[in-house]
């Protein structure tokens, strides 16, 4: 299991990254740590508008792999098969009783980086630019 320093970190350079990549674009992403569940840690895109407040959660893994993946809301979580696709497997379950927001456990970091681009990718397809 990775540490939450460590994610951290890395979930942070992720974040100034991708927001390089949605200068153009008016929207930028956020990332988000809770004071109290410290290992709980998520990126979002602001300004959302209309996207269901989809958020992408990295995790330390607790079970299994050095990472977890959640997609949270109901627009993210309808591109679960694009996220099985990437990381080559079915989701490993859901984060909730009767919830709609599966995960993966993972262990490449680089896959991590992956999903986050993957997150983005309709930020960057559906918005106009904005100079």
């Amino acid at each position: 299991m990775a540490s939450i320093e460590t994610v951290r970190e890395m979930v942070q350079s992720l974040v100034a990254e991708l927001n390089s990549n949605l200068k153009s674009t008016g929207y930028r992403v956020m990332f988000h740590q809770q004071s109290v569940s410290k290992g709980n840690m998520s990126l979002f895109v602001d300004p959302q508008s209309g996207r269901n407040k989809q958020r992408l959660y990295i995790h330390p893994a607790t079970k299994y792999g050095q990472y977890k993946i959640v997609l949270s809301g109901v627009t993210l979580a309808a591109r679960q098969k694009e996220f099985e696709r990437i990381f080559g497997k079915k989701c490993d379950g859901y984060a909730h009783p009767a919830s709609t927001c599966p995960y993966w456990y993972i262990d490449d970091p680089a896959l991590v980086k992956t999903s986050a681009y993957l997150y983005i990718r309709s930020f960057i397809q559906l918005s106009p630019k904005v100079d």
